[in-house]
């Protein structure tokens, strides 16, 4: 996997600093957070668990393209 986010240019390797999201990266995560907390909170304003809401809001996201 990190070598297809290497190469799709969403994370950077520099030696002695590590892996890095680049700005596309960060783009994309902040897409896949956003979609996260608002399938969460719809789950719990209709009474879902908080535990469970973000259980299933996680299921789901490997259901939706994200970006």
């Amino acid at each position: 996997m990190l070598r297809r986010l290497l190469e799709s240019k969403h994370l950077k390797y520099e030696k002695c600093r590590g892996i890095n999201l680049t700005t596309e990266g960060i783009e994309v995560a902040e897409n896949i957070q956003e979609k996260h907390t608002t399938l969460s909170e719809f789950f719990k304003m209709i009474g879902v668990d908080e535990d469970i809401a973000n259980i299933d809001a996680e299921g789901i996201e490997h259901h939706i393209r994200c970006y």
